[in-house]
């Protein structure tokens, strides 16, 4: 005889045992995969927004910084004009940039005060023509020019204030400020301009006022050429330090409002001071 067969496992399953068995799922296991990756796409999308969202609000918030940094800029402008003064007596004035050609003055680094005076000078002549006075200039260019020339342009023009622009220097990088000169006779005229010119300054730029000086800087009973010799009020007005790095900082970075600054100074000086119809600031 052979040998017994293994019932177990030749054993034949009849079709009502195999059909009564549980069949494995692949829809329910597709299912549940379906529904995790929408929500892993929802968490992405989700996710998306936020950031976008995010950033939007950083957007706008730098949107409306630059805004206000524009809007406060112009408003400066804006109240830079509404306080401008009106000359409407036709008065003359003679603006003078100091030094220029082969004469430049004090040099600090790159810079040269010839170079520095006029381009203040320049724009001084453009807020007093805006104004309505008549301007005269020294010098427009980039020339050697004599101090008897220059006072003979003013008086020549019959100029009712003659202000010469220089920059200071020091061997003390901390000395700082605005200053002007007049004759050692400290004339009426020429003081209360003087004054009037560092004050605007003062408020509008924030340089330092050092007042007003009489004489030379070596004598107070000595006198410069120009304050001897013109016929008008005048002032040597030493705008700041050219080795002063807080002074040349306003001066390079605000240049039209130091110009806007001396020519209200001056033109607050013709109007008396009087805040009416021919002048406001």
């Amino acid at each position: 005889m052979g040998k017994k067969a293994n019932g177990k496992l030749n054993r034949k399953i009849p079709y009502e045992e195999q059909s009564s068995k549980k069949p494995r799922r692949w829809d329910h296991i597709f299912g549940i995969l379906t529904v995790a990756a929408i929500i892993w796409f929802g968490l992405i999308i989700y996710n998306d927004f936020k950031s976008l969202g995010i950033d939007t609000n950083i957007n706008n918030t730098q949107d409306e910084t630059l805004d206000s940094a524009i809007a406060a800029k112009d408003d400066d402008l804006t109240m830079m004009e509404k306080n401008t003064w009106v000359i409407n007596n036709g008065n003359v004035i003679c603006i003078d940039a100091g030094h220029g050609g082969g004469d430049k003055g004090t040099v600090s680094g790159n810079y040269k005060e010839s170079a520095i005076c006029l381009l203040i000078a320049k724009s001084v002549q453009q807020e007093l023509e805006h104004m309505g006075a008549q301007v005269v200039m020294t010098r427009t260019d980039d020339i050697a020019i004599s101090q008897e020339q220059r006072v003979k342009i003013g008086n020549d023009k019959k100029a009712d204030i003659f202000v010469s622009i220089h920059l200071n220097s020091s061997a003390n990088e901390t000395a700082n400020g605005a200053e002007a000169w007049i004759h050692s006779s400290k004339p009426n005229n020429s003081l209360k301009l003087s004054k009037t010119i560092l004050e605007e300054i003062a408020i509008n730029t924030g340089i330092h006022n050092r007042d007003v000086k009489y004489g030379t800087l070596a004598d107070s009973k000595e006198n410069y050429y120009i304050n001897s010799r013109s016929k008008s009020a005048s002032l040597i007005l030493e705008l700041g330090f050219i080795t002063s790095n807080s002074d040349m900082l306003v001066i390079n970075n605000k240049t039209e409002h130091i110009a806007k600054a001396i020519a209200s100074g001056i033109a607050k000086y013709l109007n008396g001071g009087d805040k009416g119809e021919s002048g406001k600031y």
